[in-house]
């Protein structure tokens, strides 16, 4: 049932769409949307515009999670805690390393965080939880394949290179 899971673009949205109604229910004061590049940016997007709160992106990856992309430069921004609350926003939380050390950086700058993955991998020592889960999936399922990932939405087409 959980191997390799191949949520649509369509499924990603109404994912958000759950995750956005559950955040704005609970009236968290929160300010902004913080997208963890790579993966996180479709969603990150997609529930700033639901929740009409202002993007602030991020290129950062754990270097001891599982995802396949070590190449980030972890450089994280400075918030003041006066920019209030902040929503950090990832597409799987599976080791949980990224989201949990993304998560630290700014609580350590004084602001409240709140975090929200899609996808929750369920681990026997979490590192982090997220606040807002759209799908708990157990710890043995396969990968999970996002559309802006998987090499048959991303085959190079020669007919659209331009000159």
């Amino acid at each position: 049932m959980y191997d390799n899971l191949k949520p649509s673009y369509e499924e990603i949205h109404n994912a958000c769409v759950d995750v956005a109604a559950a955040i704005d229910a609970t009236q968290l004061g929160i300010k902004q949307v913080v997208g963890i590049a790579r993966g996180g940016l479709l969603p990150a997007v997609i529930l700033s515009h639901l929740l009409n709160l202002p993007l602030l992106l991020v290129e950062y990856s754990s270097k001891n999670g599982k995802g396949d992309n070590k190449n980030h430069k972890n450089v994280l921004p400075l918030v003041e805690p006066q920019d209030g609350n902040v929503l950090v926003v990832d597409d799987i939380c599976d080791s949980g390393g990224t989201l949990r050390e993304v998560a630290a950086h700014f609580t350590n700058c004084g602001v409240t965080v709140y975090t929200a993955a899609l996808y929750y991998k369920v681990q026997l020592i979490p590192q982090i939880v997220p606040d807002y889960v759209w799908k708990t999936i157990p710890l043995d399922a396969g990968w999970v394949h996002f559309p802006y990932e998987r090499n048959e939405y991303l085959i190079y087409n020669q007919s659209l290179v331009r000159n």
